[in-house]
């Protein structure tokens, strides 16, 4: 970690440990008040799946735009407007008396909460590389501390209207949003950059992952936010089919919540001793046999006990694939050299220390400024030349001249130098 960046890190974190608190709170109170925006609006359970499912496509809808607006520079927007919108939509929510109204109230809520996911976990990934060690796991548990403040508040305001309800907590959660709209400014800082991006121009390109894998990654997310939206939307109403009081009912969400935070407040510390493949493939048993046992058993206690299992089970496993998913997304890499770029251009100026470069033995590419001065060549035992070679070192009577050894051959130093004579041929005696 950066020692410059420390201030920008810590302000980042604790930020977007509230928006995780936040979002966590609002999906809590929605999800736990359930039945009772069923009752009030008369919407039979056909209807309130085709609400849910208005907010499933809404959802997608706001990821889609969230993932393709989600550029660093842009997150502080995508942060201050997606909680806004959030927080508006459940206030209208509360106000609906209508299967239409709900369904449009709906759409849009789950639009703004997934512009909201896709910004707050994009800024999480950052900030994630940035410290140089895993903290995903530490900000989603967050976000199950907020669902289970949010799924005690609902038991506990059980007897009150959920439009009362669901006003208060947008209320709230838009002033905070635009409380802390200049705070927002620290997610889109230089100082959240990886150490081997900082200040190194180029363009993106794709680091680690392929797209078939990045698609794989891709229907394992989708997997376990669905198990995740089951929970939050019919875990109380579950409950509620069990003939369960409406306080009961609420626990649900709770328990679900309250496993979930355990897991993810271990979870980093778990990824780091036994790696994301261990951890998601545990999980995604774990939560299979509590899902499972949830719905076999038609108990109250076997129904409190499988969303508990189901909540433990999906903790880590989320914010490992969104970890894989963001180490294998864009990043700036140095340009590539141009062919037709000199080999005695200056480099461009980078933190990195390069290795020296190789002297400069060519006189006729390189200016005289960036000439490196050259290195004493080192002592050749001379070896006579052949006598029909032109060897231009050495003098007219074929001894070598040592003022032209020079490492620059003939070609830097153009002199013209009698070739050796040969030696006369004697012809023998006769007798």
């Amino acid at each position: 970690m950066n020692q410059t960046a420390a201030p920008e890190l810590t302000r980042s974190r604790r930020l977007l440990t509230g928006y995780f608190v936040g979002l966590g709170l609002v999906m809590a109170v929605w999800g736990a008040r359930m039945p009772a925006v069923q009752n009030t609006a008369d919407v039979s359970t056909a209807g309130l799946a085709l609400v849910l499912l208005a907010a499933a496509l809404g959802m997608v809808a706001g990821l889609q735009t969230g993932g393709r607006l989600a550029h660093p520079a842009r997150l502080p927007t995508l942060l201050t407007s997606g909680a806004i919108g959030l927080a508006a939509c459940l206030v209208v929510l509360g106000a609906c008396r209508s299967l239409e109204s709900l369904l449009v109230a709906a759409f849009a809520f789950g639009a703004a909460h997934g512009i909201l996911d896709v910004a707050a976990n994009a800024a999480a990934v950052r900030s994630q590389n940035a410290h140089g060690r895993p903290i995903m796991a530490g900000l989603h548990a967050s976000y199950s501390l907020g669902a289970l403040t949010g799924a005690v508040l609902a038991a506990a305001t059980a007897h009150t209207s959920h439009t009362v309800l669901f006003a208060v907590v947008g209320a709230t959660a838009a002033a905070a949003a635009c409380a802390a709209t200049r705070l927002t400014r620290c997610v889109a800082a230089p100082g959240l950059e990886p150490a081997g991006n900082r200040d190194t121009p180029g363009s993106d390109e794709r680091r680690g992952l392929s797209r078939p894998r990045l698609w794989l990654l891709g229907m394992l997310a989708a997997a376990t936010l669905l198990g995740e939206g089951a929970a939050a939307d019919w875990a109380a109403l579950h409950l509620h089919s069990l003939d369960a009081t409406a306080t009961t009912s609420a626990a649900a969400y709770a328990l679900y919540s309250a496993a979930m935070a355990g897991g993810r407040l271990a979870g980093d510390r778990l990824t780091a001793r036994f790696g994301s493949p261990a951890l998601v493939r545990t999980g995604a048993a774990l939560a299979a046999l509590g899902l499972a046992t949830g719905l076999a058993g038609s108990t109250i206690a076997f129904a409190l006990l499988g969303w508990t299992a189901f909540g433990l089970g999906l903790s880590v496993t989320i914010p490992s694939l969104i970890t894989a998913a963001g180490a294998g997304g864009p990043a700036r890499s140095p340009p590539s050299r141009s062919p037709a770029t000199s080999a005695c251009s200056p480099a461009p100026p980078s933190s990195a220390p390069s290795p020296p470069s190789p002297p400069c033995r060519s006189h006729c590419c390189c200016p005289p400024s960036s000439q490196p001065p050259s290195p004493p060549c080192p002592a050749k035992p001379w070896r006579p030349p052949p006598l029909d070679q032109h060897f231009p070192h050495t003098d007219r009577h074929g001894r070598p001249d040592h003022r032209l050894q020079r490492c620059c051959g003939p070609a830097a130093h153009p002199r013209h130098v009698d070739p050796p004579r040969r030696p006369r041929r004697v012809a023998p005696r006769t007798t």
